[in-house]
């Protein structure tokens, strides 16, 4: 999922880089700015994985005989981060674009965090040359 994410988001990027540079950035750093943009998704997902398994190699000395994790004797900073780790409750995204039926434009939200019961599927949407996309909703049966 994060590569396809990534995909878009360099097609995007390779757009941006036909664009003017923003004012007050040299073209070095908005060139960097988009080269960080075009990977967040792949970088983000390899850091929580980092993060995870860094915490269970942590959890590794309170496994007990069973093999199982003992809440008992772990410090709370390692069960908290135990907890986080086996049972997600929610998603934080970053850097969200969403495009809305009826809504003109696109809205941009810094920070965004969803319940992952919340999710109920998700739509990469491919775009054209043109940067032209669309994601059929309904599509009625063929007579």
């Amino acid at each position: 999922m994060a590569a396809a994410v990534d995909k878009h988001r360099a097609w995007l990027a390779g757009i941006a880089r036909k664009g003017v540079v923003p004012e007050g950035l040299s073209a070095e750093e908005y060139a960097a700015q988009l080269v960080a943009f075009s990977g967040l998704a792949t970088s983000s997902f390899e850091t929580q994985v980092k993060t995870r398994d860094q915490t269970y190699d942590e959890a590794e000395e309170y496994l007990t005989a069973e093999n199982l994790f003992d809440w008992e004797k772990a410090p709370g900073s390692l069960s908290r981060r135990m907890i986080a780790a086996m049972h997600r409750q929610s998603l934080t995204v970053r850097d969200v674009q969403v495009f809305a039926p009826g809504q003109q434009g696109v809205m941009r939200v810094p920070v965004m965090r969803i319940k992952i019961g919340s999710i109920s599927a998700w739509w990469i949407v491919e775009f054209d040359d043109t940067g032209s996309g669309q994601v059929p909703l309904f599509v009625p049966p063929e007579s």
